[in-house]
């Protein structure tokens, strides 16, 4: 009997360093209260995250001075109506120290200590993989160069716009392409190249072509698409691609070089040009890469016949 209890013992005492050890490369801690609040137990990581050097967290009242002023009220309300009804929660909060934080509690048995139910929450630490959720939503959404929206972000929002569009009401895309930079890259590099086509967002923005609440994105290798609500007609698409040709007209320099850019642009209208964002998006791309057969920066407008030959040519070659 001797033996098998205490062989119960060691195998509880294992049970409980691996449980021990999972929780702190989760970043996970326990804290146990009574039904007012009071401390019955805490773990080292709760403490750290929330008594700092005092190390001292008696009462649930000091979560809710440990998190930001304004998510105070939030996180004492979940608590009340635990008080008053028993019921679980789960929420995510940040701290004043920066760290956010994600609380599961539920309601555990009485306990001799308690004399009552008791709250048990389990505390985990997700500053970290939250700052990974946005890094990689970042790159999902965002050219990394230029941090505009890039073409998935882009398809998105163009979508959110035509889906609150009357279809009465023209919307106009337009899509630009600057020759150039390849061969600028070719001769002097990478770097020469994101420098020009960094110069090229800041024209833009100095020149006010980009509101706030336009669909604006890089596409990549110096090809641009932009979409702006309030173009509806086939003049105002015209004043849009001659400010983008205005504010990138004139030489790009950098460290020992200077450049001249060509910008060609492709305008297409919903739903006459594309019924659906992703063929609106091709359309403007694919007239912005044929009006490059001139020698000057300029636009055209989609036509359904020089798209087809296109796609003959494709087809025989």
């Amino acid at each position: 009997f001797l033996l098998r209890e205490a062989n119960a013992r060691r195998q509880l005492v294992v049970s409980r360093s691996r449980l021990a050890t999972v929780q702190r490369m989760a970043r996970i801690g326990h804290w146990e209260l009574d039904s007012a609040g009071r401390t019955l137990h805490v773990s080292e990581l709760v403490m750290d995250l929330l008594g700092g050097a005092s190390r001292k967290v008696a009462h649930f009242a000091h979560l809710v001075a440990s998190v930001r002023a304004e998510e105070g009220p939030r996180v004492l309300e979940a608590f009340r109506k635990w008080q008053s009804t028993g019921a679980g929660f789960r929420l995510e909060t940040p701290l004043r120290s920066g760290a956010r934080l994600l609380l599961h509690a539920a309601t555990t048995p009485a306990s001799e200590l308690a004399g009552g139910p008791t709250l048990t929450l389990a505390v985990q630490d997700v500053s970290e993989l939250r700052a990974a959720q946005r890094e990689a939503h970042l790159l999902a959404n965002f050219d990394t160069l230029t941090g505009l929206p890039n073409r998935r972000q882009f398809l998105d929002r163009l979508r959110e716009v035509i889906a609150g569009r009357a279809a009465d009401r023209t919307l106009w895309l337009m899509a630009f392409r600057l020759r150039g930079l390849d061969r600028l890259q070719q001769s002097l590099g990478q770097a020469a190249a994101d420098a020009a086509l960094l110069t090229v967002v800041r024209r833009l923005a100095a020149g006010r072509l980009v509101r706030n609440d336009d669909a604006f994105a890089h596409l990549g290798a110096g090809e641009f698409a932009l979409c702006r609500a309030s173009c509806d007609s086939p003049a105002v698409a015209a004043t849009l691609a001659e400010d983008a040709i205005r504010a990138l007209s004139g030489p790009l320099s950098g460290e020992g070089w200077t450049a001249h850019l060509q910008v060609r642009a492709g305008l297409v209208a919903w739903p006459l040009d594309g019924d659906h964002a992703d063929a609106l998006l091709e359309n403007a791309r694919a007239t912005a890469a044929r009006s490059f057969h001139g020698a000057e920066s300029g636009y055209e407008f989609f036509t359904a016949g020089a798209h087809e030959r296109a796609r003959r040519r494709l087809e025989l070659e």
